[in-house]
C-alpha cells in the first residue's frame, strides 16, 4: 500500500518538476532536449494541425504544446519564447508565422506548341529552361589574343517574354534582340553583340 502511494505522489510530482526545471534553465534548447529526449512529452492532436509549409513545400505537423503527465507544457517554454511552433516530425521549433502564412498561387505554365512548358511568374517574366536553351542558345568560349580561356558567355537568338492578360492569366511571346549580330543574355537579362571572332578560342 505504501508504494502504491509513493507511485502516487511521483506521478503527480513530476510535472511540478519539469515546470522548475523549465523555468530554472534559460537555454530552451536544453530544455528541448530535456523534455523531448528524457523525459516523455505527449503531443496531442487538439493542440496539432498539419501545414505546408512554403521554405519546404512539404506538409508538417507543428503543435503549440505537449502534455507531462496531466500538465500542459506551452512550445515557448522550450522554444525560443512567444510566436513559436514545435514541428514533432522534424523535432524543431518554426515561427507560427511561417508556418501559418499561406503559399502563394502557383499559375499554370504556358504551353508552346504543344509540346514545351513556359513558366510565367511576376518575378520571372522571361524564364529560362533548359528546352528554350537547346533550341536557340550558343556558348561562346572567350580567350585572350594569346589564346588564354578567360570566361564563356551563352547568348540566345530568340526569347519568350511573359506577358499577363487582363483576366490574370499568362501567355509568352517569341522575341529577338533587335540589330545585327546583337543576342540576348539571360545571365545580364538583356542584349548584347555577339563576340567578334578574335575574341573566340581557337
Amino acid at each position: 500500500m505504501r508504494f502504491l502511494y509513493a507511485h502516487i505522489i511521483v506521478i503527480l510530482l513530476l510535472p511540478i518538476a519539469v515546470m522548475a526545471a523549465v523555468s530554472g534553465l534559460p537555454d530552451r534548447s536544453k530544455i528541448r532536449v530535456q523534455l523531448l529526449g528524457n523525459i516523455p512529452c505527449v503531443f496531442h492532436s487538439k493542440d496539432c494541425a498539419t501545414r505546408k509549409l512554403c521554405d519546404t513545400g512539404r506538409v508538417h505537423r507543428v503543435c503549440t504544446g505537449c502534455y507531462v503527465g496531466p500538465v500542459y507544457i506551452d512550445v515557448s517554454n522550450f522554444c525560443n519564447g512567444q510566436g513559436m511552433l514545435y514541428d514533432a516530425g522534424m523535432r524543431e521549433c518554426v515561427s507560427a508565422t511561417l508556418a501559418t502564412r499561406l503559399c502563394p498561387d502557383v499559375p499554370p505554365p504556358v504551353r508552346i506548341a504543344g509540346r514545351f512548358d513556359v513558366h510565367c511568374s511576376d518575378t520571372v517574366t522571361r524564364p529560362k529552361h533548359d528546352w528554350i536553351v537547346d533550341l536557340y542558345c550558343t556558348e561562346y568560349d572567350l580567350c585572350t589574343a594569346g589564346n588564354v580561356y578567360q570566361s564563356s558567355k551563352q547568348l540566345c537568338t530568340n526569347f519568350y517574354q511573359c506577358k499577363k492578360g487582363l483576366g490574370g492569366s499568362w501567355y509568352t511571346e517569341l522575341r529577338n534582340c533587335i540589330g545585327d549580330d546583337r543576342f540576348f543574355n539571360y545571365e545580364t537579362d538583356s542584349c548584347e553583340y555577339k563576340p567578334e571572332d578574335r575574341q573566340l578560342c581557337r
